[in-house]
């Protein structure tokens, strides 16, 4: 059983790249894949024209990945959560006074300095979410995987989550997040879509309406059933978006 069928994307520097689709259709293997947590059997990953399977050690410190359930310590405060992290993560003779600026400055940015000392367990999901960010940004990524970082937030705390990635990524990283959320997907530099391990669009925002032949974001996992998962396929292969975007 493949859960991934010769899927190939290319991402830059300062992109923000959403990975929708329906239920098992790949997109949490994919971002595993692609960060190198959880390597394909078969297939190559490239960052900067190196194998990220083969120089995983090198490249992992510029890694960072947030899975969709929490593993921080609930019982830790935000602050206390993100020191350990700090200190476990960064080279032992990081300079402290180094650290707790960067990590006051990260509270800020993320909006969690009001809960500095608030422990996790008591936190909201949302917030939650952004403390499992800040452990991860703790050592300045440069790539950062997201498995549906605004799952059960509400609309205005998915639109807050989906512009704090874009910013994120506008500071030079490159961002995957995958989501079923579709409200705020025009907010992200380009949509991928997986369709039963498929890689059917990959492309910006406002091309995938036509795309699909949908009048809405909501209407493009109902378009999906319309064809099946080879001819989804067969379409993007003939597509101009796949040599514009997928395979720059």
């Amino acid at each position: 059983l493949s859960l991934l069928d010769n899927v190939s994307l290319s991402a830059r520097q300062g992109e923000c790249i959403a990975l929708i689709g329906p239920s098992g259709s790949g997109k949490s293997t994919l971002i595993k894949a692609l960060c190198g947590f959880q390597p394909a059997q078969k297939g190559k990953v490239f960052v900067n024209q190196q194998e990220l399977y083969q120089e995983f050690a090198q490249f992992r410190r510029f890694i960072g990945y947030v899975p969709q359930d929490d593993i921080i310590h609930s019982s830790l405060s935000v602050y206390k959560t993100l020191k350990y992290a700090a200190l476990l993560r960064l080279p032992p003779d990081t300079d402290l006074k180094e650290l707790e600026t960067n990590i006051t400055s990260l509270m800020a940015k993320l909006q969690l300095t009001e809960r500095k000392n608030v422990k996790i367990r008591s936190l909201s999901g949302g917030q939650r979410k952004r403390v499992s960010m800040g452990v991860e940004l703790m050592t300045s990524p440069t790539l950062l995987f997201l498995d549906e970082p605004t799952s059960g937030l509400d609309h205005a705390l998915e639109e807050h989550m989906m512009k704090l990635l874009k910013q994120l990524s506008k500071e030079g990283r490159i961002i995957f997040v995958t989501t079923h959320v579709m409200q705020s997907l025009k907010l992200i530099d380009l949509i991928g879509v997986m369709f039963h391990g498929k890689l059917i669009y990959f492309g910006p925002p406002d091309q995938i309406c036509a795309y699909f032949h949908v009048d809405s974001l909501a209407d493009i996992f109902t378009a999906l059933t319309k064809h099946s998962p080879a001819e989804w396929l067969s379409t993007f292969t003939n597509s101009p978006l796949l040599g514009r975007f997928a395979l720059r």
